[in-house]
């Protein structure tokens, strides 16, 4: 997932609202609910570009930036920015034959004071997320010579690659709560390279020390953008079926279940879940003016499917 981290004080203050545990007291049963989940609300208080200004903060004003991440505790932040290499070439973060090199990993407070920076290299080190425990980032490099994903200590020492994937490129990775399981999605280095319109892809798990691969989908479809659930097993991700719809699905680690949770022609994508697993927040084009390409972030009551934390 990347995320501007000028968006970042808008999330969180959206986060606040939307994300505020419920204490009712109810005890979850195992497994998916029966329910269905509630439909989906935009985000956005008020009309008009100048609702969604409101509480924003820019954190950083030099360079491209991408790719941010709170820590456990929600007073820092991580986030991907070129800011400190204008001598290269600018690239692009959406293409994956030329993403910036020189995009480097920084950590702030919120409002972007005490900035820290993590890599020091003229590659690209993004796609970057902090384990539970926020003792360590796992992020996705291509230090390597090729994309692969990577683990280090919170102030940058002690770099260690984790997969060692010849032939495909994997990126986008989360951890569990846990701490040990990852999921990321991953496609072959040959179709990035060709271009392949309807880039596939495969959702895997892995342990942080590098063992226990595992695929999750067994499609040659895009399956991307994959998102743990608090409950240590589910995750929210995006398929694409056809001709071009991007939905959001729920899956199991444990099993090859997929449920479908957005129902729309419009684009779905880039979903996480609250701590508490009550609600699904996501992008998506479906009150966009035809021919306007614009997106919203948005909310979807997901607490019948009970995959809060066990």
């Amino acid at each position: 997932m990347n995320h501007d981290p000028a968006a970042v004080g808008a999330l969180a203050e959206l986060g606040a609202q939307g994300w505020k545990e419920q204490q009712d007291g109810d005890e979850h049963s195992d497994g998916i609910g029966k329910d269905e989940p509630e439909e989906a609300v935009p985000c956005g208080r008020g009309n008009g570009p100048d609702a969604w200004e409101r509480g924003i903060t820019r954190i950083n004003d030099k360079g491209d930036d991408a790719c941010s991440f709170f820590f456990p505790n929600g007073k820092r932040i991580i986030w991907t920015s070129s800011k400190d290499h204008p001598e290269l070439d600018k690239s692009n973060y959406s293409n994956p034959s030329d993403y910036p090199q020189g995009a480097e990993l920084y950590t702030s407070n919120l409002d972007g004071s005490d900035v820290k920076r993590l890599t020091n290299n003229t590659v690209y080190d993004a796609e970057v997320s902090v384990a539970p425990n926020g003792k360590w980032i796992l992020f996705g490099s291509q230090r390597s010579g090729k994309m692969e994903l990577w683990k280090m200590n919170i102030d940058g020492s002690n770099p260690v690659q984790i997969t060692h994937l010849d032939g495909w490129e994997p990126g986008g990775a989360f951890l569990f709560r846990d701490g040990k399981t990852i999921i990321f999605r991953a496609w072959r280095s040959e179709d990035a390279k060709a271009n392949k319109k309807g880039l596939p892809m495969t959702l895997y798990t892995i342990q942080s020390d590098g063992t226990g691969l595992k695929a999750l989908t067994h499609d040659d479809g895009t399956n991307w953008s994959p998102f743990p659930a608090p409950d240590g097993h589910h995750y929210v991700f995006v398929k694409v079926l056809p001709p071009h719809n991007y939905e959001v699905f729920l899956g199991d680690i444990n099993s090859d279940t997929q449920v479908r949770l957005t129902w729309s022609d419009a684009f779905d994508g880039y979903p996480s879940i609250s701590p508490d697993g009550h609600w699904l927040i996501f992008t998506s084009s479906r009150d966009s003016t035809p021919g306007a390409h614009q997106t919203g972030v948005y909310l979807m009551d997901i607490s019948s499917l009970h995959l809060g934390p066990r």
